[in-house]
């Protein structure tokens, strides 16, 4: 794997892939990946870090949350202003859902170090999402 990474600042890390790569993004939680430093944490705190700031811009230039989101919140091919304004709002609004706002993330031991990239379906009762781990049985599907 061919994968060139830029460290921007502490907070924005930017990786180039290729589409080879997406294999790295798959949706399940598995245990053994976890690594978590104290400033992850404290954004887990307040944000979901599988969420939080987070876009992939596909072959077309197409702003979405990851590669398997079927949405488009815009292109990066717009206006800036159009991107800084309409794109960036409907991005934040999924970046502001946190874990407490997901069941069955909100009852997780691991609701602070998960970096699964599961979309959130809004429904009657708030957020759910379909994780390959029971929270209630502690055990993986």
């Amino acid at each position: 794997m061919d994968r060139k990474r830029v460290q921007q600042n502490n907070e924005v890390i930017t990786d180039y892939i290729t589409k080879d790569d997406t294999n790295l993004f798959l949706t399940q939680f598995r245990i053994y990946d976890i690594a978590i430093s104290i400033n992850a944490y404290n954004i887990a705190n307040n944000y979901n870090l599988a969420l939080y700031k987070t876009i992939f811009i596909d072959e077309n230039g197409n702003i979405k949350h990851n590669f398997s989101d079927k949405n488009s919140y815009g292109n990066i091919l717009e206006d800036f202003e159009e991107i800084k304004t309409n794109t960036v709002k409907k991005l934040s609004k999924l970046w502001n859902i946190k874990k407490e706002d997901i069941t069955p993330c909100n009852v997780c031991e691991f609701r602070y170090c998960c970096t699964t990239t599961y979309l959130p379906e809004k429904g009657k009762n708030g957020y759910t999402v379909d994780c390959n781990y029971n929270p209630y049985t502690a055990e993986f599907n």
